[in-house]
């Protein structure tokens, strides 16, 4: 979950612009009651309460400004312009009607709302309608990123049988059928240049089922050590994960991801991991379990206390 930063730039400043104005005008109208309030009315001109012409038409091109969306400079997966920056804390999401309808259904299943970013509901922007959820690096100086595709194909049960032999095809080639995960992002925050290592989703189609714990490793080292201390915290939090689909019976994720989130600038404690991506998410009808995230997620599970114990 960029580039184009200086178009946010741009765009994050004609906001702080015009909240400037608007905290101005409002100030102006403040003082203007103020006055009206502590001079005595010597004649019998009625007191003009109506906003002007003008002040209305200043509101609108301020409204317009502010409600400009801004692209959301941590996006590491998805098509361009699919994540924009709400405010500090919540950024929208356009999906589609699959992933719309399962954020609207997400009360169903508690457990997994406990594990899914944190979900405000919908708004409508430019005629488009978005998906409002936490912003899962908000409070994180240097936001560290890992995506991790979980499952052993990346297509839902609703596609057609051209489309499943294709990205079938597409699966056997990657980490997504032999260990049930494939990295799709990394962005690491390098402490001795002050710059990103990052990686995309290209990247993790070439990695090999031999080379995923090395390729994993790297997402912990910031240039100059491995952070080990990180991994307990991240193991503690996604073996939750592995617990409820291991015993939960109703529904089938294909296609998921699992995020990691820590601070390259901060504590080993202070981590995030969250399951995202739900647009082929699927109800089950056979009494059995969600096997192909299971293999993954202990998969990852299992590299993961790898690094740890490594030397």
């Amino acid at each position: 979950m960029g580039c184009g930063s200086s178009s946010a730039a741009g765009d994050n400043a004609k906001s702080a612009s015009a909240n400037k104005q608007e905290k101005a005008v409002k100030s102006d109208a403040s003082k203007s009651k103020e006055s009206h309030k502590e001079s005595p009315k010597t004649t019998s001109e009625p007191v003009e309460n109506k906003r002007t012409e003008e002040e209305m038409k200043e509101e609108v091109v301020l409204e317009t400004k502010i409600v400009a969306p801004v692209k959301f400079e941590e996006q590491m997966g998805g098509h361009e312009g699919t994540f924009h920056k709400l405010d500090e804390k919540k950024i929208m999401k356009h999906g589609g009607d699959a992933e719309t309808l399962f954020y609207s259904e997400l009360h169903l299943y508690p457990k997994l709302q406990e594990f899914a970013p944190a979900f405000h509901g919908f708004k409508e922007l430019e005629g488009k309608k978005y998906i409002v959820i936490e912003d899962l690096t908000h409070g994180f100086a240097k936001p560290c990123i890992l995506d991790i595709k979980i499952g052993r194909q990346s297509y839902g049960e609703d596609a057609d049988e051209s489309k499943k032999a294709n990205m079938a095809a597409k699966d056997k080639k990657s980490t997504t059928w032999t260990l049930g995960a494939r990295i799709t992002a990394v962005k690491v925050y390098q402490v001795e240049t002050g710059n990103y290592i990052k990686k995309s989703k290209d990247y993790g189609k070439t990695i090999k089922t031999e080379d995923f714990q090395s390729a994993l490793s790297e997402y912990f080292h910031n240039g100059k050590e491995l952070r080990r201390g990180l991994i307990p915290k991240f193991l503690e939090k996604i073996k939750e994960i592995k617990e409820w689909i291991e015993s939960q019976g109703d529904v089938r994720l294909y296609s998921s991801s699992i995020l990691f989130v820590y601070d390259g600038e901060g504590s080993d404690d202070n981590v995030v991991i969250k399951m995202i991506d739900f647009a082929h998410v699927f109800k089950i009808t056979d009494d059995g379990k969600d096997d192909g995230y299971i293999f993954g997620v202990n998969n990852v599970i299992q590299y993961l206390e790898a690094i740890h114990a490594s030397e």
